[in-house]
């Protein structure tokens, strides 16, 4: 089971009142490294979403 902190800041991107979520802030609210997010993007275990703002 996730930690109650960690499901927050989840919920924060994807219920962020802005359609788009830069990845730098989302891996902050993860509290991850770039390290981290970028393994998780090349693995496929995060997806990026083109909107009209950016990846």
């Amino acid at each position: 089971m996730l930690e109650p902190a960690l499901i927050d800041r989840i919920r924060h991107i994807f219920l962020h009142p802005r359609p788009h979520v830069s990845i730098s802030s989302a891996t902050a609210l993860l509290g991850w490294s770039r390290a981290k997010m970028k393994d998780a993007i090349a693995t496929g275990e995060i997806v990026l979403m083109e909107t009209p703002l950016g990846k």
